[in-house]
């Protein structure tokens, strides 16, 4: 049966049979790996090896199962500060910040007294350093000398202000086998996949021919507003930075 205009030749449910089975891990690592598509669009265009390579991936194996997943996350939410923590963050000072930074560090290089930080530069550090740049991470500075109870004390305040200025806020609910029938059922991966191949493709499927490629087995429903009010919008959240960042949180106690 030839396909309506538009859907790639690789697309079939078929394909998505194991999606039923998935850990609530492998869940959180297909959700992950589509999200992802989206800013790397943003930042280097949908002809990009990286955006090429998701496509790819969608092609030949959309569901990704435990066998082939190497775990990339850790179960702690806190962890010291790396070497490539140190790298990444003068990568994205150096590619962001405005030109203040790089006078601030030059003449903090040719100068033996302190160097302040300048107005424009004190106000980019404070609008930009945890809502934007380093995904669900923060950094701050711990007085070791401290009891535990001032420090905990401290944390605690730290957390409160800094989750109000920034849009990292803490989960509101964890996602349970509920939420990952409701998934399945409303084909909320295979959805993905076509939306993200018309990003590609420049083809715009439209909700109808949506509807009957996801649900053709079921005549009775009226598939276009299932597509529109349940699949479409429950896929678009789960396409949210914040809500596959607080998934990864809520899968990381679980990794052994």
């Amino acid at each position: 049966m030839k396909k309506p205009n538009g859907v790639p030749e690789w697309f079939n449910l078929e394909n998505y049979s194991d999606v039923p089975f998935l850990s609530a891990y492998e869940w959180y690592v297909n959700l992950y790996k589509r999200m992802i598509f989206y800013p790397l669009k943003s930042r280097y265009g949908t002809e990009s090896p990286p955006c090429q390579k998701i496509v790819e991936t969608i092609k030949t194996n959309p569901v990704i199962k435990g066998g082939q997943i190497t775990p990339y996350i850790s179960k702690e939410t806190i962890s010291p500060f790396s070497n490539d923590d140190v790298l990444k963050l003068f990568r994205q000072l150096e590619e962001n910040a405005p030109p203040s930074f790089t006078d601030y560090i030059r003449r903090s290089k040719n100068s033996l007294e302190i160097v302040d930080a300048n107005e424009e530069l004190e106000l980019f550090l404070q609008d930009h350093f945890y809502s934007t740049w380093y995904y669900d991470k923060a950094f701050l500075l711990v007085n070791l000398h401290a009891t535990d109870e001032h420090i905990m004390e401290d944390f605690k305040n730290w957390l409160i202000k800094t989750r109000e200025s920034s849009s990292k806020k803490s989960a509101k609910k964890a996602f349970t086998e509920i939420d990952f029938k409701e998934w399945t059922e409303y084909k909320i991966l295979p959805f993905i996949d076509l939306k993200i191949w018309g990003e590609i493709s420049g083809h715009r499927l439209t909700n109808s021919v949506v509807g009957n490629l996801l649900f053709p087995e079921e005549p009775e429903i009226d598939t276009t507003e299932r597509i529109r009010r349940t699949t479409k919008p429950k896929a678009e959240r789960l396409l949210n930075s914040s809500i596959i960042d607080a998934f990864g949180v809520q899968v990381r106690k679980d990794l052994n």
